[in-house]
């Protein structure tokens, strides 16, 4: 266990990695390590309850807090596994050691431990009662209820940092997000603590301890969004919240013609809403864009590297205006090319028919 008192040697199996064969014994050198362990895990804890108690009152300060001092302990572990290898090396039958590159850097993991403890969440939440994902002044955010959860579990104030900025109520079946976290709290009890406290609309999924550096959003590889929509003379009450309403037959044809078109890299600043905002480019990718129908049910998936501010919803708002005969399939080409500033042509379908449906990363 890196983060307190020594439980197991999982750690020290991990770095050193397997024995080709069942010849020597390691017991005398784990021996050793696990008395110098416990003679040293007294002045090790008081290092680190200091650096904690000054980390607070930075943060209580708004300054940024002194990185850590090497633990002791971080040079002890280090020098026990290559005396580990070195010895195994000389005893009878010269086994063979695997040694696994984590060995070379585990001085650095220690010290990476000592600091804010990374983790990602993924979640899933219906977006209906809320503002949108990230924090405003004028409603309440799935982010505000997620940063007041895990205040009570970290006993400490939280930022939460997500992969994506939802709108109001739009919905999320695999949102990912990351924090930094003042002590190590074993997954499954994080995720537990944080469900007991969250309203029933917005729960964790998953938690997993993530590399310091690790970033919900920079780190995203691609995402996927799904849009539901409903064809039909009556909207059955209990899909409302999850399903946009349409009346009028739609072809699916034209609107599967149309969505194909949108794949590729393009600048999609046609399909952005207020495309003044300060990016640094609108040019997005589309791997993929599908539109399937089952009854009076008809999804919409998209996946790409990223999507500019209601880039979804322009998308699906304007195969839905082909669909209803309002546009011609050629007229997604047309817009691409032009790249020019939206305009209402292009109508945003309501949000609460949009789901983020899943991030990767590497």
């Amino acid at each position: 266990d890196v983060h307190g008192v020594v439980r197991n040697l999982n750690l020290i199996a991990y770095i050193a990695g397997d024995f080709a064969s069942g010849k020597g014994s390691v017991d005398p050198v784990i021996a050793a390590w696990l008395s110098e362990q416990k003679a040293l895990d007294k002045v090790y804890l008081e290092e680190e309850e200091d650096w904690r108690r000054e980390k607070r009152a930075a943060k209580n300060r708004q300054e940024q807090p002194k990185e850590p001092k090497l633990p002791i302990r971080c040079l002890t572990l280090n020098n026990t596994v290559a005396n580990l290898a070195e010895r195994l090396s000389n005893t009878e039958g010269k086994h063979a050691f695997s040694f696994t590159p984590e060995a070379d850097t585990v001085a650095q993991k220690w010290k990476s431990a000592m600091c804010d403890f990374s983790v990602m969440l993924r979640q899933s939440y219906d977006g209906t009662r809320y503002a949108g994902y990230q924090l405003q002044e004028n409603g309440v955010a799935v982010q505000q209820r997620l940063e007041e959860a895990l205040a009570y579990v970290n006993r400490a104030p939280v930022r939460v940092f997500g992969c994506s900025r939802t709108d109001a109520g739009v919905h999320a079946r695999g949102f990912c997000a990351h924090v930094d976290l003042d002590a190590p709290i074993p997954p499954k009890n994080l995720v537990r603590a944080m469900n007991a406290r969250l309203p029933d609309d917005i729960r964790v999924l998953r938690a997993a301890f993530a590399r310091p550096d690790f970033n919900a959003r920079n780190d995203a590889k691609g995402k996927e969004y799904r849009y539901f929509v409903y064809q039909a003379d009556i909207l059955p009450p209990h899909l409302a919240p999850f399903w946009t309403f349409c009346h009028r037959p739609l072809d699916l044809a034209a609107m599967q013609d149309a969505a194909a078109r949108f794949v590729g890299r393009h600048d999609f600043v046609s399909f952005a809403a207020n495309p003044h905002r300060d990016l640094e480019t609108t040019v997005r990718t589309i791997f993929a864009f599908t539109v399937r129908r089952s009854g009076p049910r008809y999804t919409f998936s998209v996946k790409g590297d990223g999507f500019l501010y209601k880039q979804v919803r322009s998308m699906v708002g304007f195969l839905l205006s082909v669909g209803k005969g309002n546009e011609k399939p050629a007229a997604v080409t047309e817009l691409l090319t032009a790249a020019a500033p939206r305009t209402a042509r292009v109508e945003t379908a309501p949000g609460r028919g949009l789901f983020l449906w899943k991030v990767w990363y590497r």
